[in-house]
């Protein structure tokens, strides 16, 4: 429909000038936090991968004792494995690559399954040491711990003579003296006696030396009771 000269056209309205400024500012204050949570996560991952390189590169494979090991027996490839410590720990160990060089070497002390080796457990033995003596007692079945085992501290009393039908506790001896068991090896009879290698001073050893053969009790006490 034609217009006439005298209609005149409303203007359409329009957008404040200020909408577009408006639409950035927001857009820049979302955008904001979501770099800020970028960097910290980088930042984070970044110092994790850090931390678990430095953890990684500071353990090495070491020999451990598989089994323990007498003072004095030779060892063997089967008494050792190898495991994973952190570097730098302070204590002398031997490198698992060294394995053959401690195979068919002799502990200077006893080694208990589980412990680290380092090079002065190895060399000629060192029990007893000064002041000390290593004996070996026949103990009757019953007359010490079924649990009895290499480190055990014991008293040592008379029991019963053998073959005697007397029953109850041993009599203690005049000194009380006291060892620390080196080893516990089964008799070769089916009595249930074994041979008990024990670890004491001149003075004590000279006096459970003395105890007829079978009439040795051995008490498990507690160390320095």
């Amino acid at each position: 429909m034609p217009l006439s000269p005298s209609t005149k056209l409303r203007p359409t309205p329009s957008a404040p000038a200020d909408v577009p400024h408006r639409l950035a500012s927001v857009g820049k204050r979302r955008s904001v936090p979501y770099a800020i949570l970028g960097v910290v996560l980088i930042a984070v991952c970044a110092l994790g991968a850090l931390l678990t390189s430095v953890n990684l590169g500071s353990r090495d494979a070491v020999l451990a004792l598989a089994s323990t090991v007498r003072a004095g027996q030779v060892i063997t490839a089967e008494d050792l494995r190898s495991v994973q410590v952190s570097a730098g720990s302070g204590v002398s160990v031997i490198p698992a690559g060294e394995s053959s060089s401690v195979v068919g070497q002799t502990a200077a002390v006893t080694l208990e399954s589980g412990s680290l080796l380092t090079r002065s457990d190895l060399g000629t033995s060192t029990v007893p040491g000064a002041g000390q003596a290593v004996l070996t007692v026949l103990v009757k079945f019953g007359s010490y711990s079924v649990n009895l085992s290499a480190g055990a501290h014991v008293a040592v009393a008379t029991g019963p003579a053998s073959g005697s039908t007397t029953a109850g506790a041993g009599q203690p001896l005049e000194i009380d003296p006291q060892a620390t068991v080196v080893s516990v090896t089964p008799s070769t009879t089916s009595d249930g006696s074994v041979a008990v290698e024990l670890s004491t001073d001149v003075t004590s050893a000279s006096t459970i030396a003395s105890i007829p053969s079978g009439q040795a009790q051995l008490i498990t006490v507690s160390a320095g009771s």
